[in-house]
């Protein structure tokens, strides 16, 4: 059986407030098409939403059939938008996470153990940073390229971007990048497709691979990255729950 575990992480900073509309329709409409799929027994989700203030794990590792649709009361943005920082720190949790799991083993809330782990990670932004502290679009480019390489399925819901550049800012691959209008209607269409891209994620060759654990990674904090050597301290916290 393989198990497909979904990571989404959800923009909810004060630039999103224009766009929330199409913001939720987008999202909703992603996680209908998840719920709806014969096997959504196997898809299990985590939502991180960031904001100016920190990041909120809203659903850990939850059955996708318990997650339920945003609503406009409940989603407040707020805040500047630590993007990078946020991106950097999921996905290292992620992989910190899988690295913890025996060959075999299921994610904690499986009924029996799993042949293999789709991994996915969705990120959804305007794309615009202007509030990261630790870590920069090249530490970004580092972490994608790797997860990418190890067969992570890595998606960019991007609201008004520029998918090119957007994509060489984050070390993205082309068909990883989809973006979106205000538009209703696209926004259904668009979040749809991102649905049936996650629910056609292949197996990755090894789950996590946390930072310091790659091939080829000789720097003297075994990480590859420069946390901690750029500005003042992240108000992203270290501990995302993933």
């Amino acid at each position: 059986m393989a198990v497909t575990y979904v990571v989404f992480l959800l923009d909810r900073t004060g630039s999103m407030a224009r766009l929330k509309p199409t913001h939720l329709e987008g999202f909703n409409s992603y996680l209908s098409a998840l719920q709806q799929r014969s096997d959504a027994a196997d898809i299990r989700f985590t939502m991180v939403q960031f904001h100016g203030r920190g990041a909120d794990t809203i659903y850990q590792r939850a059955p996708i059939h318990e997650v339920e649709p945003l609503s406009q009361k409940e989603f407040l943005p707020k805040g500047r938008t630590p993007l990078v920082d946020a991106a950097c720190k999921t996905i290292m949790a992620v992989a910190t996470l899988l690295d913890s799991l025996p060959a075999g083993q299921a994610l904690d809330t499986m009924p029996s153990p799993a042949e293999a782990i789709n991994v996915v990670c969705c990120i959804q932004s305007d794309g615009a940073d202007n509030a990261s502290v630790e870590y920069s679009w090249a530490d970004l480019r580092t972490l994608v390229s790797e997860k990418q390489a190890l067969g992570w399925q890595m998606i960019f819901l991007g609201a008004d971007i520029a998918p090119d550049e957007q994509a060489e800012w984050m070390g993205l691959t082309p068909d990883s990048m989809m973006p979106y209008s205000p538009d209703l209607e696209a926004t259904r269409e668009i979040f749809a497709r991102a649905a049936e891209k996650t629910a056609n994620a292949a197996p990755v060759s090894h789950a996590g691979s946390a930072p310091g654990t790659g091939e080829g990674q000789q720097t003297e904090t075994g990480s590859g990255l420069s946390k901690g050597t750029r500005r003042s301290p992240a108000k992203i916290p270290d501990d995302i729950a993933v």
